[in-house]
């Protein structure tokens, strides 16, 4: 799962680089495309961006260096948990982090009335690495 995860989190980013507005509207967390279908011909809302706005990186260099990280992270992860444990932790967790964040950026369109904060997309793999050095904590504790 580690160079999956690795794997991905590179590529997807790579792709960021070279299409950045495609990967964006299709990957990243919208609040707009979220909540409404951007897509007439797709009736259906992009709930999976809750998932994969956290696997990309929009900055080459952020990339290079939360790669290697989120891989050590996941390879240490692996040795106490289950595939299957490991794999639903990262989803669930990912997704009450996005859930978090697009109410607090609906919110915040509501409040300030800034109708383009509701179509700017957001990702990033520091919400991952935060999951994983969380799971860590809980798998290693400090002993007082």
């Amino acid at each position: 799962l580690a160079t999956l995860l690795g794997g991905i989190v590179a590529g997807v980013s790579l792709c960021h680089v070279v299409m950045p507005v495609t990967v964006d509207e299709a990957l990243a967390l919208v609040p707009h495309h979220t909540i409404f279908s951007p897509i007439a011909s797709l009736p259906f809302p992009f709930f999976w961006n809750l998932v994969t706005a956290h696997l990309f990186e929009a900055s080459f260099l952020r990339m290079l260096l939360l790669t290697p990280a989120i891989v050590i992270l996941v390879q240490r992860l692996e040795r106490l948990w289950s595939l299957k444990s490991l794999a639903v932790y990262l989803v669930f967790t990912s997704c009450l982090t996005s859930l978090v964040v697009l109410i607090l950026e609906i919110v915040e369109v509501a409040r300030t009335s800034h109708e383009r904060d509701f179509f700017a997309p957001t990702r990033g793999c520091c919400g991952l690495v935060v999951v994983l050095s969380v799971g860590l904590r809980h798998a290693y504790p400090l002993d007082a």
